[in-house]
C-alpha cells in the first residue's frame, strides 16, 4: 500500500456567501478555477449557508472532481465577536442533509449576522451527529 499525496482546499466560498465579492461566480467557474490551480478537492463552506453545495457537486460531478459539502457556522461567546467552526461533511451529503444540521443549530437566516445560540462544543456534537 502506498500513500498519494492529494491537494485540497477545504474552506471554500461561494455567491452564497456574504462575504463573496463577486456573485455572479458560477458553480462551474469555482471547479474549473480548483482545478487549475491544481486541487484534487474542495470543502464548500459558506458562511451559515448551504445554499451552493449543490450546484457545486453537480458541476464536479460532471468533470470527475470531489467536492466535500461543508457550512462555516457563526457561534457566539466571544469578547471579540463570534467564533467561526467549519463543519465538513461527507461527499454525499446533501444540502438538504446540512439544512437539517442548520435546523439543529437554530440558524434560520443567512450570513455573518446569523448566529446559533449554542455552544461552540454543542456545534461539534451536533456536526458529529
Amino acid at each position: 500500500m502506498s500513500l498519494k499525496l492529494r491537494k485540497l482546499d477545504l474552506h471554500v466560498h461561494s455567491p452564497a456567501s456574504h462575504d463573496f465579492a463577486d456573485k455572479k461566480v458560477t458553480a462551474e467557474q469555482i471547479v474549473e478555477h480548483a482545478q487549475n490551480v491544481g486541487l484534487d478537492a474542495i470543502a464548500i463552506t459558506d458562511h451559515n449557508s448551504v445554499d451552493f453545495i449543490d450546484s457545486v457537486k453537480e458541476a464536479a460531478k460532471k468533470k470527475g472532481f470531489v467536492v466535500f459539502p461543508g457550512v462555516e457556522i457563526s457561534c457566539g461567546g466571544s469578547k471579540n465577536g463570534s467564533i467561526h467552526v467549519i463543519g465538513l461533511f461527507d461527499p454525499s451529503k446533501t444540502k438538504d442533509d446540512l439544512q437539517k444540521v442548520l435546523g439543529q443549530l437554530g440558524i434560520k437566516g443567512v450570513g455573518e449576522d446569523s448566529l446559533t445560540p449554542k455552544s461552540v462544543s454543542d456545534v461539534i456534537d451536533i456536526i458529529r451527529g
